[in-house]
């Protein structure tokens, strides 16, 4: 199961839209869907916010680190630090897709209030 279908499948048991998750973690809704649709990897310092709103526990969202946690095998931890240190590197080169995103959405978002008011 990946990490976008863990996140829509706990909004959906709290019956959560992706617009009141969004704004309860502190993101747009599109970088939100992205999360979901795993078009993008949330960036780490969302993390805390997101296992807090959708009521679960860290190891839930991302079972990869539980399972580094009780690794025996040596060679085996070795390639589990190496795969998360992988998907930390692709979450902070995503991050910066998902700040170009929101900046295009803010940047959008203030044309059309400038449209409307004029």
């Amino acid at each position: 199961m990946t990490t976008g279908t863990r996140l829509r499948k706990y909004r959906e048991k709290l019956r959560l839209s992706q617009k009141e998750v969004a704004e309860l973690i502190g993101v747009s809704q599109t970088t939100y869907y992205n999360w979901e649709a795993d078009k993008s990897s949330m960036k780490i310092e969302y993390i805390a916010a997101i296992v807090q709103v959708l009521k679960i526990d860290v190891f839930t969202l991302l079972p990869a680190i539980k399972s580094n946690q009780s690794n025996d095998s040596s060679t085996e931890k070795v390639r589990n630090e190496n795969e998360d240190i992988h998907i930390l590197y692709r979450d902070l080169i995503s991050s910066k897709d998902e700040m170009i995103q929101y900046l295009k959405d803010e940047n959008m978002e203030l044309r059309n209030k400038i449209a409307r008011s004029s």
